[in-house]
């Protein structure tokens, strides 16, 4: 049984699983998670909770329309669709937006920023719905 503090680590991908509320914690009704990755780590790809129900908090009060993701030294965007050029103009897009909601870009600034400095890798190409992710490095940011 999870409790509250405990830390599950995957030794290959590195990521990291922090129990902040369990099941006990919160009479049955929800865990509550951090859920941590290494350096170009990824979200698992799709997979199933049957007995469960999945929900996420928006921290920040806005909506947003794709995963967005933020480690020490990036700002990261998912997009998810078929075919792959899809899920890449997604990912890009949703970070340009970023850029320019959170970070004060110009949208033409932030796609010339991303040219030069973004990167673009493949979290998930064995479903039939592919996930990229795009990210830009933090110190270029300030």
């Amino acid at each position: 049984m999870a409790y509250a503090g405990q830390i599950l680590e995957n030794p290959v991908t590195g990521e990291r699983i922090i129990f902040r509320k369990t099941a006990a914690d919160t009479d049955g009704k929800y865990v509550e998670i951090d859920l941590v990755l290494a350096p170009d780590g990824a979200v698992p790809g799709t997979h199933v909770h049957p007995l469960q129900v999945e929900t996420f908090e928006v921290i920040k009060g806005r909506e947003i329309a794709w995963p967005r993701i933020e480690s020490e030294e990036h700002i990261m965007t998912v997009g998810s669709a078929r075919p792959m050029e899809d899920a890449a103009r997604i990912a890009y897009s949703e970070l340009v937006g970023w850029l320019s909601a959170d970070y004060g870009f110009d949208v033409f600034d932030a796609y010339q920023l991303l040219t030069h400095v973004g990167g673009l890798y493949v979290g998930n190409m064995v479903d039939t719905t592919y996930s990229l992710v795009a990210r830009c490095p933090k110190r270029y940011l300030s």
